[in-house]
């Protein structure tokens, strides 16, 4: 961007007139450890994301606003090799935490924390709080041996209040005391249980909002902003949400939020305006609100107008916005880039390492629509690792099955957000496009109906089709890709042309009818009653994405072993991936039937597959991704 360009966001109104005053508010969540505009995965710099290019947004906004506030609500210390080298000594990194340090060199004014936060368990995250220069809080999330009514048991402070004194005119400075709180998904102690189960406990967000508003308000607060790493979505409010944002802002207390967690962008304004989520006023239920999407694709940026009356201040106008850090041909902050260079280039050497072979592609294009080679891979791995752990236990005769889910697939990250690694040599930064979490392998005991209701919830991600109907939406945009578990194992049909059983918050429908079809074992249909271990990650076992959190006596293994580290040992076998270790899954045909399909352009380098899949291409669409036409009729015999 050029220092001489025009503002990116013109404030709201001139400061000095009338005791007005626009206070600059600046957001950056869901980073996951992503600093430099680079792909570690693929090697390949330049890329449209980062937090060092958001620094370049950040100073400029500063310097068009002498009263700016910088926050991020989570999920920044986990996600990339860069800042997942800091977990483990193996891999030799000594130097500082390279997050932290950006993020101290960016003078951040608070920070909440993020489920992600939790991965490593807490002494690391111990660690990055000591190092960090700027407060990091959460409200919800207690040591255990405190009593669920005292608040001052918080595993970090709960809140912070700031003292900003505002610049009225050259002249005029007035005192703004601004309360900053932060809450995290009450999930967190079962997503990372074998970190945290008995050293913490979590609240209710609601609740403890509601109890640390009123301690806000009586410490004399002007302003209280939160910090929510939860997303927005409509319906009644109730016990331990996972996104309340929209059920906060209607709770009232509170005058800006700064939501995150579901990696989307808000304010859209070409997006329709409803259930109190309003694009155009940037508001999640009259509240001002935005969301700044994943990985440093965007700055949330909210200017707030307030006028003070002799008593108080009020809010008198708003505007939101989410910046794309792609606009404007905004370049990486130099200084930053230097400032992490070592740890760049550490993380380079680190995932260059090899460690195998596969002599097909592997990629996350097609992996929502067909069988996937990348998906038989894992699920080979994370069955022979449960076999081999239910050797000469009671289980030992149960037929083993796997669960797996696509990473990668576009959606809110973008048409370059999957996984492409080619034919020949496997390295460690496959790996970690093959699997970019630290999950565990953990195994259920589930009955037939189960294992037909788990698919329902998968297939739910499917827009209903109506047959004979030519170019009807594939995918929910409101399902992610990685909510779309493939059992291996078994074989079953996918019905289109029924409505699906689950909301994309995991609720049910109230469809009674079933998408799938056929759902067999060995070639025979699958008994209700019929027992099965299903391998599985420890995310999803404990009630990850929109499936159940199993009770306890469905557990058959719940390992501390890294699904990072089992890919790796089977990667190191050089064991070919033949059809038999597909998934067996396909569409039930409708004739004179076609739907669209959009993925990355990159999957136009492989045409046979795209031929195999009976897929034609229609071009890009506005957003860059390949925009592709799926035959759902009867193949010819």
């Amino acid at each position: 961007m050029n220092k001489n360009s025009a503002s990116f966001l013109p404030s709201l109104i001139r400061s000095g007139q009338n005791n007005e005053v626009t206070l600059r508010i600046m957001q950056t969540s869901d980073l996951h450890g992503n600093l430099r505009a680079y792909d570690y995965l693929s090697d390949t710099g330049g890329q449209s994301y980062g937090l060092t290019r958001l620094a370049t947004l950040i100073k400029q906004a500063r310097r068009e606003s002498p009263n700016c506030l910088l926050f991020d609500c989570g999920d920044f210390l986990q996600g990339t090799p860069l800042s997942d080298l800091t977990a483990n000594p193996e891999y030799g990194w000594a130097g500082p935490n390279p997050v932290i340090d950006v993020m101290n060199q960016l003078k951040y004014d608070a920070v909440g924390l993020g489920n992600h936060e939790f991965n490593f368990g807490l002494n690391w995250l111990a660690a990055a709080v000591k190092s960090a220069q700027f407060p990091m809080i959460c409200a919800n999330v207690l040591r255990n041996h405190k009593a669920k009514s005292d608040l001052q048991g918080t595993l970090v402070e709960p809140f912070v209040i700031l003292n900003k004194t505002l610049k009225l005119s050259e002249k005029r400075k007035q005192l703004l005391r601004i309360g900053v709180l932060g809450l995290v998904p009450p999930q967190i102690t079962s997503w990372d249980r074998a970190h945290l189960q008995g050293r913490i406990k979590c609240l209710d967000m609601l609740e403890a909002a509601q109890d640390n508003l009123q301690k806000m308000r009586a410490m004399g607060t002007d302003l209280i902003v939160l910090l929510a790493h939860t997303g927005a979505i409509p319906g009644p409010a109730h016990d331990n949400m996972e996104n309340a944002a929209l059920q906060l802002a209607d709770a009232g207390g509170i005058d800006a939020i700064l939501a995150g967690h579901t990696h989307q962008v808000f304010p859209r304004p070409d997006q329709q305006s409803n259930d109190g989520i309003d694009h155009q006023a940037s508001t999640f239920c009259g509240v001002p609100a935005v969301m700044a999407g994943f990985r440093g694709s965007h700055l949330g940026v909210l200017d707030l107008a307030l006028t003070h009356d002799g008593t108080r201040w009020y809010i008198t106008g708003h505007n939101g916005r989410a910046i794309a850090a792609s606009a404007l041909d905004v370049p990486e902050d130099k200084a930053l880039t230097i400032e992490i260079k070592k740890a760049h280039h550490a993380t380079r050497t680190l995932v260059a390492r090899p460690l195998g072979h596969c002599g097909i592609p592997l990629h996350s294009y097609l992996a929502r629509i067909r069988p996937d080679p990348s998906l038989a891979l894992i699920a080979r791995a994370t069955k022979r690792a449960v076999a081999n752990a239910l050797q000469d236990s009671p289980h030992a005769d149960l037929p083993v099955l796997s669960a797996v889910a696509p990473f990668k697939t576009g959606g809110q990250a973008g048409p370059e957000y999957y996984h492409d690694i080619p034919p020949g040599q496997i390295r460690l930064r496959h790996l970690f496009g093959l699997y970019p979490f630290p999950n565990t392998v953990c195994a259920l005991k589930v009955t037939g109906a189960e294992l037909l209701e788990w698919l329902e919830r998968t297939a739910s991600c499917f827009n209903h089709l109506e047959t004979g109907t030519s170019d009807q939406p594939l995918l929910n945009p409101h399902f992610p890709g990685h909510a779309f578990d493939v059992i291996h194992g078994i074989q079953y049909q996918i019905d289109l042309s029924q409505l699906p059983r689950y909301k994309p918050c995991g609720t049910p429908s109230g469809v009674s009818s079933g998408r799938i079809l056929d759902l067999k074992f060995h070639s025979q249909i699958i008994d209700i009653n019929q027992k099965f271990i299903i391998a599985t990650n420890s995310h999803r076992a404990h009630g990850g994405g929109l499936y159940p959190d199993w009770p306890a006596d469905r557990w058959v293994i719940n390992s501390a072993n890294s699904l990072q580290d089992i890919l790796s040992d089977e990667l190191q076998r050089n064991i070919a991936i033949t059809p038999k270790d597909l998934s067996d899954w396909r569409f039930v045909p409708m004739p004179e039937t076609t739907a669209i399909f959009e993925t990355g352009p990159g999957v136009r380098a492989y045409q046979t597959e795209l031929s195999t899949c009976r897929l034609s291409d229609l071009g890009n669409n506005d957003q860059g991704f390949a925009k592709l036409r799926l035959q759902l009729g009867p193949r010819d015999t």
